[in-house]
């Protein structure tokens, strides 16, 4: 099966920031079960897709998402998330950088994420809440 999308990286990539079933524990956090991941936030807003996934859209001006942040995220493991996180043929997933707060400090992340014009025609409404642990199903 060829993958929907290829990242080659020929340097170190960048922290990645995750937020719904790709933290661990959830369905597909086994992506990236041998990494170490800690609490940060983005700014921006969560969307929830019919089909019950869970997107990021990044804002700048919005609200405090919640998830964890991975370092040392290998470019086969991206390839495989952003192949199966979104789960909506209308919605493309991309990596984008955006700036998370870990602990007191600032760093450059990527993070899997969709515009919201586009969730919004795919069917997604937005959360009310930035911590998809509150209203996660199970």
């Amino acid at each position: 099966m060829k993958p929907l999308f290829a990242v080659q990286a020929a340097r170190p990539l960048l922290p990645l920031f995750v937020t719904g079933e790709l933290l661990q524990g959830r369905s597909l956090g086994w992506i990236l079960a041998d990494g170490s991941p800690r609490a940060a936030q983005v700014r921006g807003r969560l969307w929830r897709l019919p089909s019950g996934a869970v997107v990021l859209e990044p804002n700048a001006t919005a609200g405090w998402v919640h998830g964890d942040l991975f370092a040392g995220v290998r470019p086969e493991q991206l390839t495989l998330l952003l192949d199966l996180a979104c789960g909506h043929p209308d919605v493309v997933l991309s990596l984008v950088r955006v700036k998370a707060r870990l602990e007191a400090r600032a760093v450059t992340a990527l993070a899997p994420a969709a515009e919201g014009a586009a969730l919004a025609a795919a069917g997604a409404v937005p959360l009310k809440v930035g911590d998809w642990r509150s209203v996660a199903p199970g």
